[in-house]
């Protein structure tokens, strides 16, 4: 039995949707800054097959990133960040005869980190 493929294809890693949300929030008087991002694509051709395989797809994963950051004495920053809050599945799949199947599937975690940073001035 052979599969039934279509004879086109979308382009190679070229999601059919892009969304993408930013939101800043910046206090100079108190020395205070904090930004939320968010990112989501469409399902795209990650893996490209020859002859009667199927191509390997990887399915939209939403991620959301969050940053803030303190001015303490002078020149000193402390900032704290948060990135993969959702924590999603990170999933690549095939379809063959109407069927999907797992490629690779895992989750990737979640990052959290701190740092404290000095401004040199001139």
């Amino acid at each position: 039995m052979v599969p039934d493929f279509p004879s086109t294809r979308p382009f190679y890693g070229q999601p059919p949707y892009i969304f993408n949300a930013f939101l800043i929030y910046n206090n100079a008087d108190l020395g205070l800054n904090a930004n939320v991002a968010f990112n989501v694509e469409g399902e795209k051709i990650v893996i490209l097959s020859k002859f009667q395989t199927p191509d390997v797809y990887e399915q939209p994963y939403p991620e959301l990133n969050f940053n803030i950051g303190k001015q303490v004495f002078d020149n000193f920053e402390i900032s704290l960040s948060a990135e993969n809050l959702l924590n999603p599945v990170f999933e690549q799949s095939f379809e063959l005869d109407r069927e999907i199947y797992p490629f690779r599937k895992f989750s990737r975690g979640r990052k959290f980190s701190i740092s404290l940073s000095y401004t040199f001035e001139k």
